[in-house]
């Protein structure tokens, strides 16, 4: 269909009904989301993260890492930080440590949240050593209610 809310709504269909081609559909669909179709990029995915499928890490991996677009590469940090797939807890924590330095503040923010929902103590250095050096006010609020999460 020509309108992109039209196939995120039929893609969000298959899968909340765990359709057999919901997966490959979802990556075919964002494959081929052409950069002015941005939104529904980001729909795929919000949908590939609710997923139960081996690939859905390193997707949302080279979304985050190489999507041209940022709002699509934010919304793939935050989802990554909200997976508890194993045996890939190391590398996305590592990665959203990595994505607080970002050139998008947008990026930035979406990992000191991330990072402030998983509750690892390990973060709390790196969320302080980005502090230390950020200017931009939105990321700054994100770092610190992160922090707030891992004193609580």
């Amino acid at each position: 269909d020509p309108n992109a809310s039209v196939v995120a709504a039929a893609l969000g269909t298959l899968v909340e009904r765990s359709h057999p081609a919901a997966w490959r559909e979802v990556q075919r669909t964002y494959a081929e989301a052409s950069l002015p179709r941005w939104r529904l990029a980001r729909d795929c995915v919000d949908l590939a993260a609710r997923l139960d499928e081996p690939g859905v890490v390193p997707f949302l991996m080279r979304a985050a890492r190489a999507h041209p677009e940022e709002r699509v590469r934010a919304q793939a940090v935050q989802r990554l930080g909200g997976l508890t797939t194993e045996p890939f807890q190391d590398v996305i924590q590592r990665s959203l440590g990595q994505w607080l330095h970002d050139p998008s503040y947008r990026v930035r923010s979406a990992a000191a949240r991330a990072l402030g929902r998983r509750g690892h103590a390990s973060a709390a250095t790196w969320l302080r050593a980005r502090r230390d050096i950020e200017i931009d006010p939105s990321v700054l609020a994100a770092l610190d209610r992160a922090l707030s999460q891992l004193d609580d």
